[in-house]
């Protein structure tokens, strides 16, 4: 045999032989898998000339394929230009390559000449690591119209955990047999007392190791679909329907239309599809009639999904859909509400509270840290806490995660996960009508920086007990990186786990990751609003929500409505809870349901291995103004 063989390999003609034979005879199985479109010649391994020595040894077994190789950055042996990880923007520039410009790339010069008429894949380009990647549609619409863009692959496809429970003395053990899944955990890098590792850095997948598929699966799906549905004209509802099948028509797809107001289908219908050839596009007319309801926010959604079993899908299982919003809901303006002199509201200001009180409702005050403390509508408590400013979030794997790097090793040089409140006023004053109002100033910042955030809360009491609430600020001091969020998180008692919303869902939506999720009216227990990632962080966030209600069992709860759409997120877990944990076992239930409503929150990007995220979706320090109302509802 060959290895034993006496001579220089890399100069050896007979050796040469000796390798292309012992392809020949032991990797036919797999020349003859017609998946297998690409040789590569490895990862991640430096280059040499035994890189050539591969192609050539390559292409005498199989001409057929090209050759891939990340590491080839001066493109001398792959047929195709790789990278892994660069910004959509230079992915624009790569696509655009022309002239005698040069490339600065892994310590070489690379030559346009040499790579602008190959093939550019992204053998890696969005890391699937916890909560995110975010900005896959950016990637997407630019493969889609750059010829030379094939294509681009996800870092992973499953997680690398392992299923095991904890032993007496702490560490993983492995579990064999049989045992209850609920006793068990998905181990990683240093659960079993092993070192060196690499901490959950192999907890970077698509799916969960049990195959559980990610909120991220939902987003490549819908960026992914293979009917792309454009508006052309609103009032007219007329749609642009291109296939991007490279293949197929659109006759093995039946599709559907529906008009919804406020999320709730008022008018559907079946749409009759014309014959599309591949890469083809044309344009149809959706034949809704619209209400002359202007209260009302309506939004046209089409789908497209199989018209029979296939040996992937079930019939009727949707492979595409787009909504597209027809006329927003007009905001009605009304005047301050007259109290009746019967159930004015009595004031009562102490040393340490301000007190407001009615026969229907009570709210205090605490004036040591301006904070409202109790809010009592009817009988009912509506608030443990709150509504108190929060820049700050559990950090996600893309924001540095367990390792402390990335943008959240920014955030706490900059004090933002260890904001402290302080109150520099509490003022009560009463309107002409009789309205009571709470305006709370408070200064927050971290210890030991010169950079901070002034707020501003005015809380006015409505007379059924509602507090329209205006929240303000604007950062100070020089800040050299973004903000996490801005928002208000509250604390709701434990009864008030039931949620109702219209806004995006079902299930978790980011502002660079959302296209997967639909505008309608959804409903979860709190239990269900969690997304369980092996390493827990920041989750179950909704974008652009319109309002969303917290009740008992009963439906006796509060409901929040906002000037502007606003994202939400409810949880057992206060976010520091999220921080510290490691695993799921670490977090514990709390009594009290933690609400964080949201003016606008950072994107997740793909910063734990790629980039951050992309700059329109950065939340850069700035003045805010954020105008809620919190409404008790039966």
């Amino acid at each position: 045999d060959w290895k034993n063989w006496s001579g220089n390999p890399l100069n050896d003609p007979q050796w040469e032989a000796a390798i292309v034979d012992r392809m020949q005879r032991t990797v036919l199985r797999d020349r003859n898998h017609p998946s297998v479109v690409i040789w590569s010649l490895g990862n991640e391994a430096g280059f040499g000339c035994n890189h050539a020595k591969m192609k050539a040894a390559a292409n005498a077994l199989d001409p057929t394929r090209p050759i891939h190789y990340e590491g080839d950055y001066c493109m001398e042996v792959a047929d195709m230009y790789s990278r892994m990880y660069p910004a959509p923007e230079e992915c624009e520039q790569i696509c655009k390559a022309a002239g005698d410009h040069t490339m600065q790339w892994g310590g070489h010069v690379l030559l346009q000449e040499r790579y602008a008429h190959k093939p550019f894949i992204l053998c890696e380009y969005a890391h699937a690591m916890g909560n995110g990647p975010g900005s896959l549609k950016e990637y997407w619409e630019i493969i889609h119209r750059e010829p030379r863009f094939a294509g681009a692959f996800v870092w992973e496809w499953i997680d690398h955990g392992i299923r095991a429970v904890r032993g007496t003395d702490g560490l993983a053990k492995v579990v064999g047999g049989r045992c209850q899944v609920s006793d068990t955990f998905f181990a990683y890098g240093g659960d079993f007392g092993d070192q060196p590792n690499d901490s959950n850095f192999v907890i970077d997948g698509l799916i969960d190791p049990d195959r559980r598929p990610s909120p991220a699966m939902v987003e490549l799906k819908q960026v992914l679909s293979p009917v792309l549905t454009e508006m052309v004209e609103v009032a007219k509802g007329r749609v642009r329907i291109t296939n991007r099948h490279m293949f197929a028509g659109l006759d093995h797809l039946s599709a559907h239309w529906k008009l919804l107001a406020d999320g709730e289908v008022v008018q559907n219908g079946v749409l009759s599809l014309p014959a599309l050839a591949p890469c083809h596009d044309t344009v149809i007319t959706v034949p809704f009639e619209l209400p002359r309801d202007d209260s009302r926010e309506f939004m046209l959604e089409v789908s497209y999904s199989l018209k029979a079993d296939t040996a992937w899908a079930a019939q009727g299982h949707e492979v595409a859909f787009a909504q597209f919003p027809v006329r927003a809901a007009q905001l009605v303006v009304t005047g301050s509400a007259v109290i009746d002199q019967r159930r004015q509201p009595q004031v009562i200001e102490t040393r340490g509270t301000i007190t407001i009180t009615s026969p229907d409702y009570t709210l205090v005050f605490c004036k040591a840290t301006g904070v409202l403390q109790n809010w009592t509508v009817n009988g009912q408590l509506l608030l443990v806490r709150g509504p108190v400013p929060n820049f700050w979030r559990a950090p996600t794997d893309n924001d540095g995660g367990c390792r402390g790097v990335g943008v959240q090793k920014e955030w706490r040089e900059h004090g933002l996960h260890a904001l402290q409140h302080h109150l520099e006023s509490v003022a009560l004053d009463v309107t002409k009508n009789g309205t009571p109002r709470v305006v709370v100033k408070t200064r927050v910042a971290g210890p030991v920086v010169k950079v901070g955030i002034a707020c501003e809360q005015v809380y006015t009491v409505e007379p059924d007990g509602s507090l329209a609430l205006s929240f303000r600020g604007a950062p100070w001091g020089e800040w050299k990186t973004i903000w996490p969020r801005i928002g208000l998180q509250l604390r709701l008692p434990a009864a008030l786990a039931h949620v109702l919303w219209y806004g995006r869902g079902p299930g978790e939506s980011y502002v660079d990751s959302r296209d997967g999720q639909r505008f309608g009216q959804w409903r979860a227990p709190v239990d269900e609003l969690f997304t369980d990632y092996i390493f827990p962080q920041e989750n179950g966030n909704h974008t652009e929500t319109r309002r969303v209600t917290l009740a008992d069992a009963k439906g006796a709860g509060v409901q929040v409505t906002a000037a502007q759409p606003f994202d939400f997120s409810a949880h057992w877990y206060d976010t520091v809870d999220l921080e510290k944990a490691n695993h799921a076992y670490d977090l514990v239930k709390r009594e009290f349901v933690t609400l964080n409503l949201d003016y606008v929150q950072t994107g997740l990007g793909s910063n734990s291995c790629g980039p951050r995220a992309l700059p329109p979706y950065e939340l850069k320090p700035q003045a805010f103004d954020f105008s809620l109302r919190l409404k008790p509802v039966r």
